[in-house]
């Protein structure tokens, strides 16, 4: 199967997997995820990251946003009194379709995950996220997307990703209406000690088992945040 892979371009094979998927894999969402306290840490390290002065950056990236659902609707509601804007990119145009229909005062765009932080400025954001979306972006582009991330993010900005339990690398026909789905992914241990090399500081991680396609799925969620440069204050 690798030599088939590898003959393939994944990008599109990822890109029209999700545009056939788009509806099915829609309706097997929920809003647990917005309620998890791993993700209310994740929104508040954004509102304390978020500037005054400089309101173009004062943008939290969802990075394989899909439909929208539910994390669009959540932030645009959570952001909705601050000077924080969403924005949902995903490499799917049938799933950003959707979302811009669902949520219409929301920002989203159609562009791969990696290409979208390669043309991001400098501290351009104040959050980014990537649920369910990293482990279908070849693994050995991971360090790459994570390299640009720590470039793209502001001084202490949170980034929250989610990853299987064990690394896998391979693809499945007929998957929730797609004619082929690819998944590439490093072991949770892989992630922790990359991105605290690349200068990333791991703040806390979240195991959850849940029931996906009527089998049970490991997922877990890592928080972590750019080092905050600001020197600190003793004063009273």
């Amino acid at each position: 199967s690798k030599d088939k892979i590898n003959k393939m371009d994944i990008f599109d094979m990822v890109k029209q997997g999700w545009n056939q998927a788009a509806t099915s894999y829609r309706n097997t969402k929920d809003e647990s995820i917005c309620s998890l306290p791993i993700f209310d840490q994740w929104v508040s390290l954004v509102q304390q990251s978020k500037s005054r002065e400089d309101k173009s950056t004062n943008i939290a990236v969802e990075l394989g946003c899909g439909s929208g659902y539910p994390v669009a609707e959540h932030l645009s509601l959570r952001f909705s009194s601050s000077l924080i804007k969403y924005h949902g990119v995903d490499i799917s145009e049938a799933q950003i379709d959707m979302a811009r229909i669902d949520y219409p005062s929301s920002s989203f765009e159609v562009k791969e995950m990696l290409e979208y932080c390669r043309c991001s400025l400098d501290e351009s954001l104040c959050g980014a996220m990537c649920l369910s979306s990293l482990f279908h972006l070849p693994r050995a582009k991971h360090t790459e997307l994570f390299t640009h991330l720590r470039r793209c993010l502001k001084k202490g900005a949170p980034l929250l990703f989610s990853v299987t339990d064990k690394a896998y690398e391979g693809y499945a026909d007929d998957w929730l209406g797609a004619s082929q789905m690819y998944w590439s992914t490093f072991s949770p241990a892989w992630y922790e000690l990359t991105l605290q090399e690349l200068g990333f500081e791991l703040l806390t991680k979240f195991k959850e088992v849940k029931t996906f396609l009527s089998a049970p799925e490991t997922m877990w969620y890592m928080l972590f945040r750019t080092p905050d440069d600001d020197p600190v204050s003793f004063s009273s």
